[in-house]
């Protein structure tokens, strides 16, 4: 067995229960394992649970900044890192975790030590049964369902471009960068209309459907191109409104501004709230933008979600809004919300 140690660029975060798994097998990524907390800190005398919430309901949740893999021995430096890598993007895209490190700092080999009294050191580890933490931490943490989907799926998911943007937009806000919160926002929203926008008009040339204008042009030499000058002059300038609009309307009969007048004016918002912080580098206060504080921020990022959704991205992205309350008692780990 040769364990790999992971220092990541920050906090990785678990909610697992005592008896969850200890070790798994990576389809994606033959003949490896990740070990979790419990298997970890079974196998190695030094690791270190780190900061640790248990909940009445019997959950742990773990905060580590160390990723541990059981690799084949012949696996060359470079493939470890672009392991550590490849899996911290899949752990991303499975979690939507807003403050998921992206890659590992540095790496170090160990060898296995005798079993240890781990429990003993995890119930050691506790530092709250009361108090509060911030929601996201719990709603986006690695669990079971998360362990399962990483060691069955192959090739590891992958977030979307938009998804990377609005992970980052929420990111940001966790932060108080309330700025590049508003921006990548707007970039998510505007990424995920452009997709959504090409992959219906591919659809269009493919069925011919008469409600489209697509037409055959002979090119030189005798090939034949399929075209649809009428979406090709929608698409052709660069105007925000036409993405969630015009655009929709003629190819997929459904439109934002009719579906939902108030989202389609609040994405507009974010839009022009983009521009003028990438034109001039800030806003005033005036009506028509998101003010650059917490509150215009989340009703930023609140807008931006409602218009993935009516793009059809129905991924549960979790806004930092609040801290949850570790209760002594009840049944439920992610507890309540407090002010």
């Amino acid at each position: 067995m040769t364990l790999w140690n992971f220092h990541v660029d920050g906090e990785l975060r678990w909610c697992l229960r005592e008896d969850a798994t200890h070790r798994v097998p990576l389809s994606a990524a033959s003949g490896c394992s990740l070990l979790t907390p419990f298997g970890a800190a079974t196998m190695l005398s030094d690791y270190s649970f780190g900061f640790v919430v248990k909940t009445p309901d019997g959950f742990f949740h773990i905060t580590t900044d160390r990723l541990v893999l059981d690799v084949p021995e012949a696996l060359a430096c470079e493939a470890l890192w672009k392991l550590v890598g490849d899996l911290l993007a899949a752990i991303r895209a499975v979690t939507l975790h807003p403050a998921m490190p992206r890659s590992g700092v540095a790496m170090w080999q160990s060898t296995t030590s005798s079993p240890t009294d781990w429990r003993q050191r995890l119930e050691d580890s506790v530092v709250a049964h009361t108090g509060s933490v911030r929601d996201y931490l719990f709603r986006c943490a690695i669990t079971e369902a998360t362990l399962t989907k990483l060691g069955t799926t192959s090739p590891w998911p992958r977030c979307a471009t938009h998804t990377d943007l609005m992970l980052d937009a929420i990111g940001a806000n966790i932060l108080g960068d309330h700025r590049r919160a508003l921006l990548f926002a707007a970039m998510a929203v505007e990424s995920c209309a452009r997709s959504y926008a090409s992959e219906n008009h591919a659809s269009a040339l493919g069925c011919r459907a008469p409600i489209h204008r697509v037409v055959s042009l002979l090119q030189t030499g005798g090939a034949e191109a399929v075209k649809d000058p009428v979406y090709e002059v929608l698409a052709g300038t660069d105007n925000f409104g036409r993405l969630l609009h015009e655009i929709p309307l003629y190819l997929c009969n459904r439109s934002l501004l009719l579906d939902r007048p108030d989202v389609y004016r609040r994405a507009r918002q974010l839009y022009t709230t983009r521009n003028k912080l990438a034109h001039v580098g800030e806003v005033s206060q005036q009506h028509g933008v998101f003010s650059i504080t917490q509150e215009g921020a989340k009703d930023g990022l609140d807008a931006a979600i409602e218009v993935l959704q009516w793009l059809g991205d129905m991924q549960p992205y979790v806004i930092y809004k609040g801290f949850l309350s570790v209760n002594e008692g009840g049944d439920n780990h992610l507890m309540k919300e407090t002010d």
